[in-house]
């Protein structure tokens, strides 16, 4: 718990969206996350559950930002 990564977590995942009817890629979205960098009690908080919460909600605000332009694009 003194520091140079003891305690770390890391999370690194890409993501892709696919059509469920032609298998075409819609897009990806790349999610790295690792905690804080001197490790010890601040980066033994931070675990790899709460890097996937927080990736969960960043891949479901990119792809409401993305709906809203493809939306806003037909009109």
């Amino acid at each position: 718990m003194v520091g140079l990564g003891a305690g770390s977590a890391y999370f690194d995942a890409v993501v892709e969206m696919y059509d469920s009817e032609t298998n075409q890629k819609l897009g990806e979205i790349i999610v790295d996350k690792n905690s804080w960098a001197l490790g010890g009690f601040l980066a033994a908080g931070q675990s790899v559950e709460s890097f996937m919460n927080g990736a969960a909600k960043k891949v479901a605000e990119e792809m409401q930002k993305s709906k809203e332009q493809n939306l806003g694009s037909v009109n």
